[in-house]
């Protein structure tokens, strides 16, 4: 019988950076679809402005975080990537790997690019009854009707990302049998132990790191929104 070990793979910083933002997208969902009166859509700007946030944190950690978070080490070149989700996704037995695989990596880009697009349309955005985004008086009127256009259908792309990641969880969990929110909740990963030389523990930043990385992050955006509101 194979034996195996844990190793961690995702660190509490990138955990909490998942968890939030799942609560942040879910709540900027609702305030913004169902959502009644002048203080739901405060909030739904204000929760766009904390999704900003933690967005510019994954960028900035995505440069010098975790050996994981990286993007010069989870992102996949073209060919990898093709080769990857024509054949080897259907294995049932999946390859091993650390972090994200090929398909995850580019599922989870994909994801972050299209809720930079919505965080930052919505600072031009305006409804033109209750609430406008707190950038909607630096720019023209036509800018302002255009990133609102954007904002609402880029919204309609987001919900299709989110349910094709929550169906790419599902086919891991069922179909290859790797289940990829444990990891996600506890930072480890089990392998097996013919694997361990080959798969050496991550480098994972500090804590500390992590900490003045989202304070850069929330100065930025504080910088770049409220001292021009």
């Amino acid at each position: 019988m194979t034996q195996e070990t844990k190793i961690t793979v995702w660190s509490l910083a990138l955990r909490l950076f998942h968890w939030l933002l799942v609560c942040l997208v879910l709540y900027a969902f609702y305030t913004g679809q169902y959502g009644d009166g002048v203080d739901d859509m405060d909030r739904h700007v204000k929760v766009g402005v904390a999704i900003l946030t933690l967005l510019v944190f994954r960028i900035l950690w995505g440069c010098w975080g975790d050996q994981t978070a990286q993007f010069k080490n989870f992102l996949p070149k073209p060919k990898k990537a093709y080769q990857y989700l024509t054949k080897e996704i259907w294995q049932r037995t999946p390859a091993p790997t650390i972090g994200h695989s090929p398909s995850a990596a580019l599922g989870a880009m994909s994801i972050i690019l299209a809720l930079f697009v919505q965080s930052v349309t919505g600072l031009f955005a305006s409804d033109d009854i209750l609430t406008e985004g707190p950038l909607c008086t630096h720019v023209s009127p036509s800018t302002c009707e255009l990133m609102t256009q954007v904002h609402h259908l880029n919204s309609q792309l987001i919900k299709g990302l989110i349910l094709a990641h929550l169906l790419a969880i599902a086919f891991y969990g069922f179909y290859k049998k790797d289940h990829l929110i444990p990891a996600m909740m506890t930072g480890m990963k089990k392998i097996n132990e013919r694997n361990k030389d080959f798969f050496a523990q991550p480098v994972m930043r500090s804590n500390l790191l992590a900490l003045l990385t989202f304070i850069i992050s929330a100065v930025i955006v504080w910088l770049v929104v409220f001292s021009w509101s």
